[in-house]
């Protein structure tokens, strides 16, 4: 069972939500961005909303807590402090369900600004060509990694 300790109304400022995040308390966070502007020219498919998930763990916060949400051993099992990590165990139904991008362990408001979430938005739904050429650079490195060298890759 998912308890929510806060909901703020949808037209709440960003500067609010930010305002809700305590300095000495963990917390999971689900933060819906307003997208119409990245997705306009996408048509029918056009997305409004951009929903992350991310874990609050300030600095400040007590370490047998910080360990709780770090660890997963509060039953969440979000995995251990990397941000690439995939959400797994009992919240993984509910994070998929309602969250587009999973930003991991979070402890300053910079990584969670306005700013950085617009980004983490742009990336998704508008890369660059050259982000995009990136992105598929990995995916053939990454599959070289997997299936070893292949014959053009031996030294004569």
């Amino acid at each position: 069972m998912v308890t929510i300790s806060e909901n703020r109304h949808p037209s709440s400022s960003h500067d609010a939500f930010l305002a809700g995040l305590p300095g000495d308390d963990c917390r999971r966070a689900l933060y819906t961005l307003e997208i119409r502007s990245l997705t306009a020219d996408s048509g029918s498919d056009a997305r409004s909303a951009f929903t992350s998930f991310f874990s609050w763990i300030p600095e400040a916060a007590p370490e047998d807590t910080s360990d709780l949400y770090y660890s997963g051993s509060d039953g969440t099992a979000m995995g251990n402090y990397d941000p690439q990590f995939t959400p797994t165990g009992i919240m993984t139904s509910k994070v998929d369900q309602v969250a587009d991008y999973f930003m991991g362990d979070i402890s300053d408001h910079a990584a969670v600004s306005y700013q950085a979430l617009t980004e983490a938005a742009r990336l998704i739904f508008r890369p660059t060509d050259a982000e995009k050429a990136e992105d598929e650079e990995r995916i053939i490195q990454t599959r070289r990694r997997k299936e070893g060298p292949g014959p053009d890759d031996t030294l004569r």
